[in-house]
């Protein structure tokens, strides 16, 4: 009807026309849109696949993590919890000195929530002092030497000594230190 008026050229322009209307249609609704979902799962695979390689390396190191694992529940013996009181920290530092023979002159704490601030004053000749400090050693991981002043006397060392004291935590003294 209307396309027999029509020229031969005009056909072919209204033919091309409508093929080009047709893969613009089809690009813009179809393939684009595939085309990024594509893309995106073309990633979301990328990643998976990285989350798998990573999942698969920690399987591998797992025997070996289950083996570091057991070793340091096994070494937990070694290490303590405490919770000190300004009381029993005098009776440990009291039961210190008299071991090694130190005079305990003076002990003056001054507690907080979660510190104990000691001022203390000892006399000791040098190798006491030196074993009385080695001695300190075992309360490293939750104390920390704040000043000490040693004064030489005839026979002995006054030492003036002020540490502070973390009242609860984790306290060394494994075989392996």
């Amino acid at each position: 009807m209307m396309l027999s008026n029509l020229s031969k050229r005009e056909l072919i322009i209204l033919s091309v026309a409508l093929i080009i209307i047709i893969f613009t249609l089809y690009y813009f609704y179809i393939y684009s849109p595939l085309s990024e979902e594509i893309n995106q799962l073309e990633t979301n695979k990328n990643r998976l696949s990285r989350e798998v390689r990573i999942t698969q390396d920690m399987v591998r190191e797992l025997p070996e993590l289950r083996a570091r694992y057991n070793e340091l529940t096994e070494n937990t013996q070694y290490v303590n919890f405490f919770n000190i009181s300004n009381d029993k920290l005098l009776v440990e530092l009291k039961q210190i000195t008299d071991n090694i023979d130190i005079l305990f002159r003076s002990y003056k704490p001054n507690a907080t929530d979660n510190t104990i601030d000691i001022a203390m004053f000892i006399e000791a000749d040098y190798y006491e002092l030196n074993e009385f400090l080695v001695e300190l050693q075992k309360f490293e991981y939750w104390m920390d030497y704040k000043s000490m002043s040693i004064r030489p006397m005839e026979d002995y060392l006054q030492v003036n000594l002020s540490l502070k004291f973390y009242k609860e935590g984790l306290m060394g003294g494994g075989v392996n230190e």
